[in-house]
This record gives structure tokens, C-alpha cells and sequence, in this order.
């Protein structure tokens, strides 16, 4: 009776020795950044905004530190700039973006227009 009782013992550890090993196994995957150099992955970062058909004739300003890439320029739509910042992000070695792009705004000369428009109306009275 004692050797079954040690079998049925034995079976018991070894199953959940398994299946602590399997669990252990089946932890989420940590996500490693690469540390890349700061020269290196500004460089990397400008060859990559460079390759955008969609990018090309901005002036986009790169400096990286400690794997954080800061971004700027004056684009002419949000859509170039979320561009410029995914394609920023996907290179190997960036931990974050610091933006520091803008949208170009709309002419001011319209605006200007406006005053000399109503000084001018007194004048002709």
C-alpha cells in the first residue's frame, strides 16, 4: 500500500514541478530597445525622413540623446508630420520621440488687408 501511495506522490510532484516550469515559460516577452549610439541613430533616423518621397523639400532637424530622437521642422499638414514621427519611431534604437515639429499657418497677408481697408474708409468721406 505504501508504494502506491509513493507513486501516486511522485506523479503528483512531478506534475507540478511541469506545470510550474510551463507557466514560468509563459511569461510576456520583455521588449529590449537596442541602445544604439546618439550619432549613429540620428543619422539613421535622417537617412529614414530622407527616403520619404513624401518628406522630401521639408527641413527636418534630428538630434538624439540616450535613445530619444527630437523631431522638428515646419510641415505644411498634420499628415506629414505623423508621417515623419512613425517613420521616426520604426527606426531601430529610438525609446521615444520628442516633437518638436509645427504646421505651417495660413498666409497673413489677408489679414493685413483687412485694416488698410477700414482706415482708408474715413479717408473718403
Amino acid at each position: 500500500m505504501n508504494t502506491r501511495y509513493s507513486r501516486f506522490a511522485l506523479t503528483l510532484a512531478l506534475t507540478g514541478a511541469l506545470s510550474a516550469s510551463l507557466l514560468a515559460c509563459n511569461k510576456p516577452a520583455e521588449i529590449i530597445i537596442p541602445v544604439v549610439a546618439d550619432g549613429t541613430l540620428t543619422t539613421n533616423v535622417k537617412s529614414a525622413l530622407a527616403a520619404e518621397p513624401e518628406l522630401k523639400g521639408i527641413d527636418i532637424s534630428v538630434a538624439a540623446h540616450d535613445g530619444v530622437v527630437e523631431i522638428g521642422g515646419i510641415f505644411d499638414s498634420y499628415p506629414k508630420i505623423d508621417r515623419a514621427l512613425t517613420i521616426a519611431r520604426a527606426v531601430t534604437g529610438v525609446k521615444s520621440i520628442d516633437d518638436k515639429t509645427a504646421k505651417k499657418d495660413a498666409p497673413a497677408a489677408p489679414a493685413a488687408a483687412a485694416p488698410a481697408a477700414v482706415e482708408a474708409a474715413p479717408a473718403a468721406k
